[in-house]
C-alpha cells in the first residue's frame, strides 16, 4: 500500500525522468552518489491541515536537487537546466515550483554544485 507522499514522489520522479539532459539519472535517495547531470528529490516538508488521527495529510514541499559536475561548465549547465526542470515538474498539474537556490550538495566527500529547486503539492 501506498502513501500519498509517496505517490507524489512517483509522480515526481516520472516529471524528472522526462527531462532528456539528466538521462534517467533522478534519484529518490539523498545518500546516492549522482555521476555527471542527475537529479535528487529529498523528503518533503509534510503538513496536516486538520487535527485527528485519521487526518491525511494535505501538503508537502518537496527540494529537488539539479546537480552537475564541478568543472569549468557548472554554471553554465545549471543555467541551462533549471527551466527545462521547472518546465518537467509543472507539466504535472500536481506540482509548483515556487524557488531554485543555488548552492553545494555534499555528495560522499565531494560538494558538487546544484540548484535547489522548492516544489510544492497539494496532497
Amino acid at each position: 500500500m501506498s502513501t500519498q507522499i509517496q505517490d507524489a514522489v512517483a509522480a515526481l520522479k516520472a516529471a524528472l525522468e522526462a527531462v532528456g539532459q539528466l538521462d534517467g539519472r533522478v534519484y529518490e535517495n539523498p545518500a546516492a552518489t549522482v555521476t555527471g547531470v542527475g537529479a535528487v528529490i529529498a523528503p518533503p516538508t509534510v503538513e496536516w491541515g486538520s487535527y485527528g488521527h485519521d487526518a491525511g495529510p494535505t501538503e508537502a514541499a518537496f527540494v529537488v536537487h539539479l546537480v552537475v559536475p564541478f568543472d569549468e561548465y557548472a554554471t553554465t549547465r545549471l543555467y541551462e537546466l533549471v527551466e527545462p526542470m521547472r518546465e518537467a515538474i509543472e507539466g504535472d498539474p500536481l506540482f509548483s515550483v515556487t524557488s531554485a537556490s543555488p548552492g553545494l550538495l555534499q555528495q560522499g566527500g565531494t560538494q558538487l554544485p546544484t540548484y535547489a529547486l522548492t516544489v510544492d503539492v497539494g496532497l
